[in-house]
């Protein structure tokens, strides 16, 4: 069931403090006022059609769908400060719209499931162990956040089980290039530490499976299935993301946020052939969401 809201674009931040009882501190969270209005328009949609006995890649993949026409909001997380936790409900990126909907997928099976517990649950997707401390403690490299939220047991990478071969690349973007990012301007001393993260993320196993085989393998890739694209660029693992959707012909295609000025949307060709179009993407990474 798709349905689908209206609202300003120009709207004003206002701000949910919420008191974390295990770490006795106030965490600031910050979105657009009218999203509370959609949030509970999820929450409401959510109850209604029974979304709690589903599989969490069930929910996901109807938050994701639910979503489709929605504009491409470009540099969220990056438009704060790192203390206070940014997200919007009514525009997306392509990991912000990946985002979102793991965590109201955990939300919506979670025993108490309100908007302060997706706000938690955000926090946990979106940074290192689930932990806030500053700018490199995101998860800024999509292979890292796949190892990581593995490692936690939230999602799976089901890459290599399904035909992938390693992936060998060095890391280091970020580091190399400072400028582009207003944190690493502001403070130079984060720098180090996404080059210490970056040599991590280089010298561990990773998995991909290449563009040209991706056809003989897509049988494995499930509706639901979070698909990371490996990147033809130096120093960097993915360069887009989104998840993976089995249309009525049996193939493979990719619901996603592509780029500014575009929505929210499925793509016209089935992955294998969407991936083939871009000269910067080489394959994919897959990981499979957990209940």
């Amino acid at each position: 069931m798709r349905y689908k809201l209206h609202f300003n674009k120009y709207f004003k931040y206002f701000v949910f403090l919420i008191l974390f009882s295990s770490e006795f501190f106030a965490q600031t969270f910050l979105y657009p006022q009218k999203d509370s209005v959609y949030l509970k328009k999820f929450f409401d949609v959510a109850q209604k059609e029974n979304w709690k006995e589903k599989s969490k890649s069930e929910i996901f993949t109807l938050f994701a769908k639910s979503v489709i026409g929605f504009d491409y909001y470009a540099k969220t997380l990056d438009s704060l400060d790192e203390k206070k936790l940014v997200t919007t409900l009514s525009g997306y990126d392509c990991y912000t719209l990946l985002e979102n909907g793991l965590a109201f997928a955990m939300t919506v099976k979670d025993e108490n499931p309100t908007q302060d517990k997706f706000f938690d649950n955000i926090k946990t997707i979106r940074y290192r162990n689930g932990i806030l401390e500053d700018f490199s403690s995101r998860l800024h490299y999509f292979s890292d956040w796949i190892w990581d939220l593995s490692r936690r047991g939230i999602i799976k990478d089901i890459t290599k089980e399904i035909g992938g071969i390693k992936y060998e690349k060095s890391i280091y973007l970020m580091s190399k290039n400072p400028k582009l990012y207003k944190q690493l301007r502001k403070d130079s001393t984060l720098i180090k530490k996404i080059a210490g993260f970056e040599k991590i993320i280089t010298e561990r196993e990773k998995f991909y499976i290449p563009e040209d085989s991706l056809f003989a393998h897509e049988s494995k890739i499930y509706t639901g299935d979070i698909i990371g694209i490996t990147s033809a660029y130096n120093g960097l693992d993915i360069t887009h993301v989104g998840l993976a959707i089995r249309e009525e012909d049996g193939r493979i295609y990719f619901l996603h946020a592509p780029k500014v000025g575009e929505k929210v949307q499925i793509s016209k060709n089935p992955l294998a052939e969407y991936i083939k179009l871009h000269k910067t993407q080489t394959g994919v990474m897959v990981a499979r969401i957990l209940d």
